[in-house]
This record gives C-alpha cells, structure tokens and sequence, in this order.
C-alpha cells in the first residue's frame, strides 16, 4: 500500500536538452520499464513493474533523468565495490 501511494512512477521524466539517447537507463532498469535504446529517447512504459529503484536516475551519465523537483540538483550515487561512491555531474 505505501509503495503504490508514495511513488508516482509518472513523475520520472527525460529532460531533453541532456538527453543524448544512450540508452543507458534501458539497460540498468531491472524491470524493463523503460522502452528505449542507443539512439532512442527514453520512455517509461507504466506497466506497474516499475520498482522506483531510481536506477536510471543515477545512472544516467548526462543526469537528464528527473524525478519531479525532487531530484533537480541532486547528487547520483552507484555501488561499486561494496562502498556507495557519489557522483557530482
């Protein structure tokens, strides 16, 4: 219950300008949310799979994955050997 109330999946979005269609957020998603690929723009397809990891967020190397406001000049973060390292892009 708190999962479907707290997390609207709807409030991820590509902000264009950054997006250079890598494809990456595909990639990393777990749950293959996210239709797109190398040379495609990045869309969520909705289809209450998505787990809200935010896994496309930090991994998107040009930081054109948003979350609503919430993220807007936010830091990235991966797990690379076991210590979290925390990215400034």
């Amino acid at each position: 219950m708190f999962s479907k109330v707290s997390h609207h999946r709807q409030a991820f979005r590509v902000v264009d300008e950054k997006c250079v269609r890598c494809g990456i957020c595909a990639e990393v998603c777990p749950v293959n949310d996210i239709k797109g690929g190398l040379g495609h723009k990045p869309v969520w397809l909705h289809n209450d799979k998505c787990l809200t990891c935010f896994a496309c967020y930090h991994h998107c190397p040009h930081h054109a994955i948003q979350y609503g406001n919430r993220t807007r000049a936010k830091g990235q973060y991966f797990l690379v050997e076991e210590n979290y390292i925390r990215t400034n892009r």
